[in-house]
């Protein structure tokens, strides 16, 4: 254990954390859910930055860090399907993409080859972690308007799964198209499995 797969063992710890707060009806509990977004974007950040800065990469490290990204997002994905801020669609496009991304990357490696990340994946993570800020500083918001007069926070939700769905939308076609990429790169690998 050493300090960059510390920290990404705390993104696979606190994602069930999230989810309870996520579950919890209040405007603060929801900035608790931000607060532990932010903290999993930094992490994301950091467990890299010290690995390469103090020679740490470790073969732990690079199977761990993809699963907490995986396990910490559809937890995230999971509670916005759940309350309206995404289509079952949009989730599903995200699972299958990262599911057959992954079996590729299994059989290549059985033939000993190794896939590399692509830039349409880079885009693909980068965008759903902005995504996931963004639907959640939307949320915060519709819970602090809640106080407001019945017809106004009716607006505002509406507002917000209207703002969270297009977010979201965004997100999983940009992700269907990461995993086009990966197959056109990849169709060589792909033909021999």
């Amino acid at each position: 254990m050493n300090l960059p797969n510390i920290l990404t063992l705390s993104r696979i710890i606190l994602s069930p954390v999230f989810i309870a707060f996520f579950l919890i009806d209040a405007l603060w509990a929801k900035i608790v859910c931000l607060v532990l977004i932010l903290s999993f974007v930094a992490t994301d950040f950091l467990d890299g930055y010290f690995a390469r800065k103090s020679n740490l990469v470790s073969d732990t490290g690079k199977l761990l860090d993809p699963l907490a990204d995986k396990i910490s997002n559809f937890s995230v994905f999971l509670c916005f399907l759940i309350y309206g801020y995404a289509h079952i669609w949009m989730i599903i496009a995200i699972f299958y993409r990262d599911a057959l991304v992954n079996l590729l990357r299994v059989f290549a490696a059985a033939k000993n080859v190794i896939i590399s990340a692509r830039w349409s994946g880079k885009v693909k993570t980068a965008l759903q972690g902005v995504a996931i800020v963004m639907v959640l500083v939307l949320i915060v918001y519709e819970k602090s308007m809640a106080g407001n007069a019945a017809n106004e926070a009716r607006v505002v939700s509406q507002s917000v799964q209207l703002w969270s769905n297009w977010i979201m939308g965004i997100v999983a076609a940009v992700t269907a198209l990461s995993l086009i990429d990966y197959v056109k790169a990849n169709w060589e690998i792909i033909r021999k499995i």
